[in-house]
């Protein structure tokens, strides 16, 4: 069990399924392709199960579109292994377009997480062995349990796959006025306090994650290293501690 006295500035390194900044090698496999010409008039690019809608006013012009599955082995950012990359790299859109994907298994989730889909840098090779991923962004995520698909809203081309969200575990023991609330894949995690005589405060640490690794939700990896960013008025040496277990 590890103690955090919320008078002490401190840092969490927590998995997000992957988090930002991280990166892993892994092995490419499985690649599949498929190519459409889409103009002003919008249209739909598919490729196993994954549907890319563009809507009519979206582009200016007709474009060749490429999408490319990947399916990374060793890759923890990726819930299940599978990435999509989109070609021509950093094309816009004029009006949003609709990215949807087969749903991972919901044996893939912890306790208290979500399905999200994720934008990721691939550097340098798809095809290299020592490639690296990293994020650049998780995106708002609709989760359709009929369907089983995900979808979200993206403005351009990049890659993207599936990776996972979750919240803050329970604080115990409970600090008086204190709550906490954590967003794994934006790597936040906060804690408002409200003390005896001083005004409300919430302290924001920023996550820096180095791997998935399997432990119990809420616990704190032994290369823990604390630090925090204040918001708000600045408490003067709150009482009390939080507990993770």
């Amino acid at each position: 069990m590890k103690i955090l006295w919320v008078s002490v500035l401190a840092v969490l390194q927590f998995a997000c399924g992957g988090g930002s900044g991280s990166n892993s090698g892994g092995q490419g496999q499985a690649v599949t392709a498929t190519t459409k010409v889409v103009d002003q008039n919008g249209g739909t690019l598919s490729l196993d199960g994954m549907a890319l809608t563009i809507p009519a006013g979206a582009l200016q012009g007709p474009i060749s579109i490429t999408v490319r599955k990947q399916t990374i082995a060793n890759a923890p950012e990726i819930i299940d292994g599978v990435l999509y990359e989109f070609t021509p790299d950093g094309l816009q859109f004029d009006l949003p377009v609709t990215l949807s994907m087969p749903m991972p298994d919901n044996s893939l989730l912890g306790p208290g997480e979500e399905f999200r889909i994720a934008k990721y840098r691939v550097t340098p090779d798809y095809d290299d062995p020592n490639q690296n991923l990293s994020y650049l962004i998780v995106y708002d995520t609709t989760v359709d349990a009929t369907t089983q698909m995900v979808s979200t809203e993206i403005s351009g081309f990049s890659s993207y796959g599936t990776t996972t969200s979750t919240t803050f575990p329970p604080i115990l023991p409970p600090v008086p006025n204190t709550t906490a609330s954590y967003d794994s894949c934006n790597r936040r995690l906060t804690l408002t306090i409200r003390g005896s005589g001083v005004e409300t405060a919430t302290v924001t640490a920023f996550i820096q994650q180095r791997s998935r690794q399997a432990r119990p939700l809420g616990s704190i990896p032994p290369w823990t290293n604390w630090s925090t960013d204040w918001a708000g008025e600045r408490v003067q040496q709150p009482q009390g501690s939080l507990v993770f277990s």
